[in-house]
């Protein structure tokens, strides 16, 4: 157990530190090169009311910066803080529970929905519009005013917030734990060693319980994009965002990429139907690593240069929420290309592993990177090592083949045990890493 002591203590100190990351975030944040009217909607307060709380007239100018206007951002934090929490001026505008939302109604349906996280049927719906109205429409000019979008994001925020989607924070990691004790131990002493049925057995979990049971979020693409979003000026709370992707980075620290391989829903579900025994012939053909790795890699630098405008004159454009399969576990696939593509990824694991999790994910480029520093993964002993190839054969990627040649950046590793199940030798072995292979 001496090993799994540091492990022990890593998930204590995590699940004790989630709370207080998620309380601090909630602090309103404001910069004197910002307008009244930034501050108002970025933290769910009417800019009139806002206004009013610091003394100033209603009708004043609100596109001017706080600088302009003279004032001081603490005293101007302090008033929406009073605004959120029902105090002097806050009226009936200030949002339940803290609850925070950007009503403009210069945005559109789409913009909006994807900018609070929330399902634009829904949103469209509780809007009174017809659910084939133009969502890439200002909703101003379909006749929503300010305060009736506030209340509706205001209400679908906060059965959004009621969600039971925060419990995978606490549930992630003693699955993981599990996935990495039987990593290390499911091949001591056994005449099968790493039978794939416990494998396996977690991915319906995980696609069950992780997916279709606690809702499509929090996952891991979205750790990382949200950090972006937030960047971008969508979101306010860049803290908390970068707590997220801090969260989901150490989970991949601990064991190899085990974060994407053990406890991502959607892997886990393009696992499972890689592994029915269908297309045999196909799944011997790998896609070149190079390539795929290449895909992914121009995707994520297309979406940094596109959420700020510099590629395509459009700020705050998402190209994965085009292609975002987690919709899949809220039933949210009316928008077309989410529909068409995570029907094509589905289709593609029957013969290819992991296609979104290769060619797209952008949490899956961030933790092949982090592969380098993890704790805990594959070991070659090249003592015992015959060169016989077995495990390259077996990989379904080419991570075995990448690290029996000596690559400094082999293909992902997923963690999935085939190579330690093969192994004539026993010369693969799932441990602390000392460096090297």
């Amino acid at each position: 157990m001496r090993p799994f002591r540091p492990l022990l203590l890593w998930t204590a100190l995590l699940l004790f530190s989630l709370p207080f990351s998620t309380w601090a975030a909630s602090d309103p944040v404001v910069t004197s090169g910002q307008t009244l009217k930034e501050v108002a909607h970025g933290n769910g307060v009417r800019a009139g009311d806002l206004a009013e709380a610091l003394g100033l007239e209603r009708s004043i100018d609100k596109g001017r910066t706080l600088e302009a206007l003279g004032l001081d951002p603490l005293r101007v934090a302090q008033a929406v803080a009073g605004l959120q929490g029902g105090g002097e001026g806050a009226g009936s505008a200030a949002p339940p529970s803290g609850i925070m939302v950007n009503a403009d109604p210069g945005q559109s349906i789409r913009q909006l929905a994807h900018g609070h996280d929330l399902n634009g049927m829904a949103l469209t719906h509780s809007l009174g519009l017809s659910l084939s109205v133009d969502k890439d429409t200002p909703v101003r000019t379909l006749g929503i005013d300010e305060a009736k979008l506030r209340d509706v994001l205001l209400h679908l925020k906060a059965e959004s917030d009621a969600s039971l989607g925060f419990l995978k924070y606490w549930l992630w990691p003693p699955l993981l734990g599990f996935g990495l004790w039987w990593l290390v131990r499911g091949g001591k002493g056994r005449a099968r060693p790493y039978p794939p049925s416990v494998y396996l057995g977690v991915m319906l979990v995980t696609v069950v319980v992780f997916g279709f049971l606690l809702g499509k979020a929090p996952n891991p693409m979205e750790g990382l994009v949200k950090v972006f979003k937030a960047e971008a000026g969508i979101y306010n709370d860049l803290g908390s965002k970068l707590a997220a992707l801090g969260y989901f980075s150490l989970l991949a620290l601990v064991g190899n990429k085990l974060i994407c391989g053990w406890g991502c829903p959607f892997g886990a579900l393009e696992e499972l139907l890689y592994s029915l025994p269908l297309l045999r012939r196909l799944k011997r053909r790998k896609l070149p690593f190079f390539w795929t790795n290449l895909l992914r890699s121009g995707l994520f630098v297309l979406f940094v240069l596109a959420i700020f405008g510099w590629v395509g004159g459009r700020p705050g454009l998402v190209i994965y929420h085009y292609v975002n399969p987690f919709n899949l576990f809220g039933f949210e696939l009316a928008l077309w290309t989410v529909a068409l593509s995570v029907a094509a990824f589905l289709i593609l694991s029957l013969a290819v592993y992991r296609p979104f999790c290769q060619l797209v994910c952008p949490f899956g480029w961030w933790s092949w990177l982090l592969e380098r520093f993890s704790c805990f993964g594959i070991r070659i002993d090249r003592e015992r090592c015959s060169d016989c190839g077995a495990c390259a054969r077996v990989c379904p990627l080419q991570a075995a083949q990448g690290r029996l040649s000596g690559q400094a950046f082999p293909a992902d590793c997923f963690s999935c045990a085939r190579c330690l199940r093969v192994c004539p030798a026993a010369a693969m072995v799932y441990g602390r890493r000392r460096g090297g292979s």
